[in-house]
């Protein structure tokens, strides 16, 4: 969340954060048409950090998101707990979500549904800020965090 909150405080300050390149060579950061679209993407052991930073007159839109793997043994559940723990440090931050159940159409074309049982949440006023809102999805697949940001300057 730390890489979050800096690249929704201080876009430029995390951009400047960044390594060249990964750790397999690859370009980490990249500029879209005039500049005013830039993306960064890198692993972190393994962590997949991924940040969007646009730009369009003095409006501002960051996204920044974060996947991973949990470690084999550890459930949804018990990660949900943790997390709901972490959450009661957080007396300001508002949340809802929890337990549920979802399915997703194949992407190629079959008639194959995936359904995934997840714990997602979904947080508000974080870090103080109205303009911030948090997504969470814990699964046995993936820990997914989604931080977006629309702010003027």
């Amino acid at each position: 969340m730390k890489v979050c909150e800096l690249a929704v405080s201080d876009p430029s300050g995390y951009l400047a954060t960044l390594p060249e390149t990964g750790l397999f060579g690859e370009k980490v950061r990249a500029e879209h048409g005039d500049g005013s679209l830039i993306t960064a993407d890198i692993m972190n052991g393994r962590i997949w950090e991924s940040v969007v930073i646009a730009r369009v007159g003095d409006k501002v839109d960051i996204d920044c998101h974060f996947h991973f793997k949990p470690p084999e043994k550890t459930s949804a559940k018990e990660m949900a707990q943790q997390f709901l723990q972490i959450l009661k440090t957080k007396p300001d931050w508002e949340y809802v979500g929890g337990y549920g159940e979802r399915d997703f159409p194949s992407f190629t074309g079959g008639q194959s549904v995936s359904k995934s049982k997840a714990y997602q949440y979904s947080l508000f006023n974080v870090w103080g800020r109205e303009d911030v809102s948090v997504e969470v999805t814990l699964s046995k697949y993936q820990v997914y965090l989604g931080v977006s940001a629309i702010y003027r300057k």
